[in-house]
């Protein structure tokens, strides 16, 4: 390693090249001479001559599934959540060639987070090996049912948490709450008790285990709305699918052996090629369906590159990787081999030429085209005595055609050929930790395929049995950094990069950045930067298509962004400021988006905002963090949360705990509209943001019968007072037990229904004038009234309460809002419907009295 740093550093004080003053051509050529010069060392000072021998390269055989094959198909899902898939071995044979046993090995490192009996957490690394049929069983009946046991398995021990947390808070005993623990978890920095630990991460665990989703997935993606679906098929995973394949070929034990006796007619040929040799490992991106953000400027393979003239952080890890002695495997397809025959002796007589064909340099040489490649780091392990050993450790992410078995071939080649390596390492251990491995060249790892994920499966692939904890290995930056300063970046590119190389680690979710760099007025650079948080809500149709209330919608979340959100959060924890960076509008997918902007110099303070160095890092990972936890949308208490509380509070959001004061504020029955007065108001406590909401209303109107004036008013003789005295008790019984009866009569319908119309009570004022279950005693009560000529009081209610169907509400604010529907009116209604009862049942009798006049007339 000594000597290719020396030998990079002698090149560029030759050529002494002005890269900011050179053509894009120039450039590229510097690139690849300064890693062509390190083709001067002998190959017998490159390392890893345990693996290579004398050779830059060597070469092995693949096969791969064909393109549509249902079994590769499956294979392909099984991988995309996280398993490796290998070739069918122990193979049993019955007299007639049937195969009748054996297994399809499905691959995976478990992690698992424990406390010991010492009360200390811990991680293990575990690879389990499972036959494909049980665990294509796990993954179906996880994704059916064990996803949404390990989401009640989270509410409960929530609920748990926040239970021992209170009853600690009130005793003063925190000796039970030891464990910190990741706190998009719990939604704050906080500890638990060992049991909660355990519980939550051993879900966590589960979820990463069968479909290798993070914390972040099972708290982003529950099981009820269709958002897991949505994500399993973002990643090629089809259930049905699945669980059609293992119904039909891996449950009926002669499908499943017959599937692995053809398992190779379903397969084509590939040879990997293994190679050191520097252009090859700087050209990783350089080949059509390689492409990424190692791509070389200039080039078609990766959008970002084509359009990108310099070269950046990532590119320039490409660089550092070929002079870190970074390693690579490319997959070539058989048909490609038209040159030179596919062998050792082949490469080995190539010596150091290119053999990789390279559109911009067609005369260096090279004929193949790879479709596949794996990167392969360069890492050391330290001991106690600080002795390093050398590893080669392959990545566990494919770039290009996803070929079965390519990834398993690499890992157990390099794992084999490293085998007493990696025994010395283990030492007869049970365990050892991450950061005794240090890793070299670039610095760029792809998200969730870091060394510390590859470390595990290699120490199995070479059966060495060992646990590693730790979350990550370290990282040697020296070659990267000197590259990018003898590179002769100028400074705004370097401040650009720096900047990008920040913003990426900690962006992505809701949480964006934005940069601006630009030039003083002595020539130097300086910069700004805005952190970005992307909200999104879902509104209803009818609401987004009305332009009056999106407008105010658009306003009342900026009044709460700006005013309302840095008084609930504690400015001297929480990164969140006032700001006017606020924009909003409709989607595409028909949600309402807002981006709030919040200057780096308010998130992470005036003295580390400017600050280029780890500083500004461990600020921006901390406030990253921080924000994300204000605008989590599935914490109750959350930032984002409280916008749309607020929303719903003022009407703008359809609410079931606003949609009474929503209704009362439509309606203006607060102000005074009804026709009836008010007699109680009801609020409850908000379970999460504090303050009340409207819980029910009462609105009364008192009314009297002169039972005189009604009597006389209808024509009843003396001789049917009494029966007449006796209807009315009945009446007022009826009404004042039926709220049917008096809804009916208030209302003036007949189809009347509590779920549909609005509920209106009689209750009798004076219970010892008019009120009593003992109807002979009512009836005389009523007799006595009518002889002082004194009147019946009541009083109707109408109650609207938060749990009644909104199309209730709505109706019986309408009804108290009619002026047709006055005090007045309703104590006409009522008397008219008396009368209309006490004329209906004795009306025979009126009749006969009416006649028995008329004939005493007569005579």
């Amino acid at each position: 390693m000594k000597l290719i740093m020396e030998k990079w550093n002698r090149f560029l004080a030759e050529r002494a090249i002005e890269i900011n003053e050179a053509t894009d051509e120039q450039i590229e050529s510097v690139k690849i001479e300064n890693i062509e010069t390190l083709k001067d060392i002998p190959i017998e000072d490159y390392p890893f001559g345990d693996i290579f021998g004398d050779s830059y390269r060597i070469i092995e055989r693949l096969v791969a599934f064909k393109k549509g094959s249902d079994v590769g198909k499956i294979i392909k899902m099984i991988k995309a959540l996280g398993w490796e898939v290998g070739q069918p071995k122990d193979l049993q044979y019955d007299d007639e060639g049937r195969v009748v046993g054996g297994m399809l090995p499905c691959t995976k490192t478990k992690i698992t987070h424990f406390v010991d009996g010492k009360g200390k957490q811990g991680v293990s690394r575990k690879v389990v090996t499972l036959d494909m049929h049980k665990c294509v069983t796990g993954i179906v009946q996880f994704i059916d049912s064990g996803y949404q046991k390990v989401q009640d398995v989270y509410s409960r021990t929530i609920a748990q948490w926040a239970q021992e947390a209170i009853a600690a808070k009130k005793s003063g005993d925190m000796s039970k709450l030891v464990h910190p623990i990741n706190p998009r978890i719990i939604g704050g920095d906080t500890k638990v008790s060992t049991e909660v630990y355990r519980n939550l991460m051993k879900m966590f665990d589960a979820a990463n285990y069968w479909l290798g989703f993070n914390i972040d997935e099972v708290l982003k993606y529950p099981a009820q709305d269709g958002r897991f679906d949505r994500l399993l098929v973002h990643r090629g995973v089809y259930s049905d699918e699945m669980s059609e394949f293992k119904k039909l070929k891996l449950d009926p034990p002669k499908q499943r052996y017959s599937m692995m006796k053809d398992f190779s007619t379903q397969q084509e040929e590939h040879y990997v090629i293994f190679s050191r040799h520097p252009i090859d490992v700087y050209r990783m991106s350089d080949f059509e369906g390689l492409g990424s953000c190692h791509t070389p400027p200039g080039m078609p393979y990766y959008s970002q590159s084509e359009s990108n003239t310099f070269y950046n952080d990532h590119n320039i890890c490409a660089l550092a990787e070929a002079h870190g002695n970074g390693m690579i495997a490319y997959a070539v397809p058989v048909k490609e081999f038209k040159e030179f025959p596919p062998t050792q002796e082949s490469l080995d007589n190539l010596g150091d030429e290119e053999i990789f064909y390279d559109e911009n340099r067609p005369n260096a040489g090279g004929v193949l085209n790879p479709s596949a490649r794996i990167r392969i780091k360069n890492v050391n392990h330290h001991d106690d005595n600080n002795e390093a050993t050398a590893l080669a450790v392959p990545s566990t992410i494919i770039y290009g055609a996803q070929l079965s078995g390519f990834k398993d071939l690499v890992m157990k080649k390099f794992a084999m050929l490293q085998k007493e390596k990696l025994q010395k390492i283990a030492g007869g251990k049970e365990a050892i930790f991450m950061n005794e491995f240090t890793r070299y060249g670039g610095s760029w790892q792809d998200h969730g395929h870091h060394v510390s994920n590859a470390l595990p499966l290699m120490f199995d692939a070479a059966g060495v049995t060992l646990r590693i904890q730790g979350n990550s290995v370290n990282y040697d930056e020296d070659f990267e950094n000197n590259i990018k300063q003898t590179i002769g970046l100028d400074q705004k590119t370097y401040i650009l990069q720096r900047l990008e190389d920040i913003f990426e680690q900690h962006q992505g979710g809701s949480i964006y950045f934005n940069k601006y760099v630009f030039e003083d007025y002595d020539g130097n650079y300086s910069f700004t930067w805005t952190m970005k948080v992307h909200l999104s809500f879902s509104i209803p149709k009818d609401i987004l298509e009305d332009s009056y209330k999106v407008k105010h919608i658009r306003d009342e979340i900026k009044e709460i962004i700006q005013h309302e959100l840095p008084e609930r959060f504690d400015p001297d924890y929480y990164p969140i400021s006032s700001t006017d960076d606020i924009v909003s509008g409709r989607t595409r997918e028909g949600n309402y988006m807002v981006i709030i902007g919040y200057p780096g110099c308010d998130v992470v303070g005036d003295y580390v905002c400017m600050d280029l160095h780890d500083s500004l890092e461990d600020a921006i990972s901390d406030a990253t963090r921080k924000m994300q936890q204000i605008f989590d949308a599935y914490d109750e208490n959350s930032g984002y949360n409280f916008i749309i509380h607020e929303l719903q509070k003022r009407g703008h959001l359809p609410s079931e705990e606003y949609k009474l004061q929503s209704v009362s504020n439509e309606y203006g029955l607060e102000n005074d509209r009804a026709q009836w007065p008010t007699e109680e108001t009801k609020y409850k406590e908000h379970d999460y943001f504090g303050g009340e909401y409207l819980e029910s209303t009462t609105f009364y109107a008192e009314g009297s019968f002169d039972i005189g004036e009604i009597l006389q008013s209808i024509g009843t003789p003396e001789n049917l007072m009494e029966p007449a005295y006796a209807l009315i008790a009945q009446f007022l019984n009826a009404v004042e037990k039926s709220e049917e009866m008096t809804s009916k009569i208030v209302l003036g319908i007949e189809d009347w229904s509590s779920k549909k119309h609005p509920t209106i009570t009689l209750e009798s004022i004076d219970p010892e004038k008019a009120k009593d279950t003992d109807l002979p005693t009512l009836t005389s009560q009523i007799k006595n009234l009518a002889e002082e000529e004194m009147e019946i009081e009541y009083k109707l209610r109408a109650t609207l309460h938060n749990d009644q169907p909104k199309e209730v509400l709505e109706k019986t604010a309408a009804f108290l809002i009619n002026r047709r529907n006055s005090l007045l009116d309703v104590t006409a209604k009522m008397k008219e419907k008396l009368k209309q009862y006490i004329t209906n049942n004795i009306k025979g009798q009126l009749t006969e009295n009416k006649k028995r006049v008329k004939i005493r007339v007569r005579r």
